[in-house]
């Protein structure tokens, strides 16, 4: 979550804060600790402001870096099938397979839901007036921001992994077999 913090994020729902400290030895030390009281099914996702865990009661919970106070909460109706998706300034998760929810951190609103077919989010990027959604599939769709319409769908003939990913100008997916495919420039 920094260069000198990280969170460890257990099964059984302990979140842990942890600092790196220098003096009077190099050693981590706890900032601070919350046990949900269900389990975590999925990885968190973090980056230098936010957490975002999702647990068993089908909740996303959203906390700062500061001291893992919460944010924001979201209810789905399903469980939330894979691990949210933090990208600069919005927050991602699939609901089900069924749908994939793109949120404002401040209160986990829906901007837009895309449905997802029972196909996996491998990964989300965002563009200047769009999203990026590569799916495990190997479609992979550019969305409106604000409205979440489809302009663009590409067809990658492979699984994904994960992507897409901004390498100077240009966008790529990465394959399971660790392939790399840059994305049409109108993607």
């Amino acid at each position: 979550v920094g260069e000198d913090q990280i969170v460890a994020v257990t099964q059984k729902g302990l979140v842990l804060l942890l600092k790196l400290k220098t003096s009077p030895r190099p050693h981590l030390s706890e900032v601070a600790k919350i046990e949900l009281g269900v389990d975590v099914l999925v990885n968190a996702a973090s980056n230098d402001k936010m957490i975002a865990i999702a647990d068993a009661s089908n909740t996303l919970t959203l906390f700062n870096t500061t001291r893992l106070d919460p944010v924001a909460t979201k209810k789905f109706d399903q469980p939330v099938s894979n691990h949210p998706f933090l990208v600069e300034g919005m927050v991602f998760a699939e609901s089900g397979g069924k749908q994939f929810h793109a949120m404002k951190p401040e209160d986990l609103s829906d901007i837009f839901v895309m449905p997802l077919n029972q196909i996996s989010v491998a990964g989300v990027a965002k563009t200047d007036s769009n999203i990026i959604v590569a799916q495990q599939n190997g479609d992979v769709s550019q969305l409106d921001l604000e409205s979440g319409e489809v302009t663009n769908i590409q067809k990658v003939n492979s699984i994904l992994s994960s992507g897409p990913i901004q390498i100077g100008k240009n966008f790529y997916v990465i394959a399971v077999d660790g392939t790399l495919f840059r994305l049409d420039e109108s993607s």
